[in-house]
């Protein structure tokens, strides 16, 4: 008890932390803003919206890479039963055991969405995880409220019960317990009454007597066995396709979590040009209104001959606008046929917002964000090449003109 007691003064005396040595350039938001080819694992600062900056440890090797580390347990050198102030601002040694502060978790997981990852260790090396696809801490008014949800993962889910909770520690006493939890269990957690996890509870080596205040995840080890090692981190789930590293990602339908969205599918496309497209998604508008995108447009005749046209400036507008087209920038060898397009509406047979004294949907069999009527029609009937029709096919006029229907086309969008 004595070594111990002794242990977490000496510990709670180390607060430093490492700086960088090196200037990055720019402001990165979060670790996944890093390119894994260029930086390793290490200190580095972060500046998420509306903060200074700060620094945090950043995982480069593992999973992926881009993780931020916010909390590790390797030993019980850093004492964890810690007051409000303390869990606020953080403590330890960012290379060694640390909480990164509940201020600063804030700060970076309401910019976006994130992922959660906890990894974990027994004192036989045994290794179990717990992922959890949506993770937010809410701000300091809030009592650092716990969004947490989907979990997948191989360690059984210990964290879903706190959903919605404050954090406490043992001078707030937020649970909806009787007794205080934080001061019950010697940590400092989002706990309800009181706990199903408490990785920040007390280091005791394995197996112990005492009930719960242990560093426990009960749905793996349960409530009398304290573990060896800990790491929480997290990632920003990705906006658009080119969120995700070549080196890591074929190409494959994806999850993608434009801003204001629950997330939906796209197919991305990691080979062409670099790699990181989305090729084609019913919510263009929720990618392209998030940053600055670049559209590439791919396309194949009959006798398997390949053009294309690049647009560096595209988006769409809302549905109150009518999903007005932004289009500009060309370069390519398909020749320019789009640009016409630039400044109008989307139209649909059932929705006339041409410029055209008649419906260009309706004439043209398409959906398009026509003129009067149009230079392109890639939405148009598939004719198999020439026809007599005159541009009702999918047309890509400074190519082959207003009776060749082409054989593959292909749109896809990648931030510019």
């Amino acid at each position: 008890e004595r070594v111990a007691e002794v242990s977490d003064k000496v510990a709670k005396r180390i607060t430093k932390r490492t700086s960088p040595c090196e200037d990055l350039g720019f402001r990165p938001s979060d670790c996944g803003d890093l390119k894994k080819s260029k930086y390793k694992s290490g200190i580095y600062k972060i500046y998420p919206d509306r903060s200074t900056g700060f620094y945090v440890y950043c995982d480069m090797r593992n999973y992926g890479g881009g993780w931020t580390v916010f909390q590790r347990r390797t030993n019980g050198y850093v004492g964890f039963y810690r007051d409000w102030r303390a869990y606020n601002e953080g403590f330890g040694n960012l290379k060694a055991d640390f909480w990164l502060g509940n201020e600063y978790l804030s700060k970076l997981t309401q910019q976006g969405y994130y992922i959660l990852r906890i990894d974990m260790w027994d004192f036989h090396y045994n290794h179990r995880y717990a992922i959890y696809n949506t993770f937010v801490v809410k701000n300091e008014m809030s009592g650092y409220k716990l969004e947490v949800a989907k979990y997948t993962g191989n360690a059984g889910d210990s964290l879903s019960e706190h959903n919605g909770y404050r954090f406490s520690t043992w001078d707030r006493d937020n649970d909806v317990s009787r007794t205080n939890c934080a001061e019950r269990y010697k940590g400092g957690w989002w706990y309800n009454k009181c706990h199903r996890s408490n990785l920040n509870g007390k280091y005791l080596n394995g197996y112990h007597s005492s009930y719960a205040d242990g560093v426990n995840w009960y749905d793996w080890k349960g409530y009398h066995y304290s573990l060896k090692r800990t790491r929480i981190v997290d990632h920003e789930r990705p906006s658009d396709c080119g969120d995700l590293k070549k080196s890591e990602y074929k190409s494959g339908v994806y999850k993608i979590y434009p801003d204001g969205t629950s997330g939906f599918h796209v197919f991305c496309d990691m080979e062409t040009d670099e790699g990181g497209w989305t090729v084609r998604n019913e919510y263009l508008y929720k990618i392209t209104e998030q940053g600055y995108y670049i559209l590439r447009i791919d396309m194949e005749d009959f006798a398997n001959n390949h053009k294309y046209a690049i647009y560096e400036k595209f988006a769409v507008e809302n549905e109150k606008l009518g999903y007005k087209l932004k289009v500009a920038g060309y370069t390519g060898n398909a020749g320019d046929s789009f640009s016409k397009h630039n400044g109008y509406r989307f139209t649909t047979r059932d929705r006339d917002n041409d410029a055209y004294s008649r419906n260009c949907a309706e004439v043209f069999y398409g959906a398009w964000w026509y003129t009067n009527c149009h230079n392109s029609n890639l939405n148009g009937m598939y004719l198999m090449g020439k026809n007599s029709f005159y541009g009702t096919g999918v047309i890509w006029n400074t190519w082959k003109g207003y009776k060749y229907s082409l054989k593959t086309t292909r749109m896809m969008v990648r931030r510019a």
